[in-house]
């Protein structure tokens, strides 16, 4: 019986260690498999409004963002998040509209010198739609430090 709850309590704490924390997953890395060029978000660690850029290079140090018309690097220490927004697809939706507008043939009646043929009428109409653009995605998390222990 012992060996019984010993297993089960093995397993549940192996379960609880495997379990997915998506905070786990915004590290560094993710953030240098981000696409050079791509819009980022940064939000630094001293406040303020987020900065919105492009992305330039992401060294271990350092995030090389391009503001307008100059790049500034931006210290690692000083990064809070960043988020990312997706690249790919298009915003831009085609949409063609055909009728076919065979008419019912009118009622028979006795011609007469002045009928005209009925000809076959339709119409065609062509749109675009421009969409917005994808919501920024969490790519970069500063890790939280460990709490220290409480003093006994």
């Amino acid at each position: 019986m012992a060996f019984r709850s010993s297993l089960a309590l093995l397993f549940t704490t192996a379960f609880l260690g495997a379990a997915d924390n998506p905070a786990d997953k915004l590290t560094w890395e993710k953030l240098k498999a981000v696409k050079t060029g791509a819009e980022i978000r940064v939000v630094k660690t001293t406040g303020g409004a987020p900065v919105i850029a492009k992305l330039g290079d992401v060294t271990d140090e350092s995030l090389i963002v391009a503001l307008k018309n100059e790049q500034v690097a931006i210290p690692r220490e000083q990064i809070e998040r960043v988020d990312a927004r997706p690249t790919g697809g298009s915003r831009v939706t085609r949409e063609t509209r055909t009728t076919n507008g065979l008419e019912a043939p009118p009622p028979p009646k006795p011609p007469t010198p002045y009928d005209r043929p009925s000809a076959n009428t339709g119409s065609s109409s062509s749109g675009i739609t421009f969409g917005s653009k994808p919501d920024f995605e969490p790519v970069y998390r500063r890790p939280t430090a460990p709490k220290p222990a409480p003093p006994q």
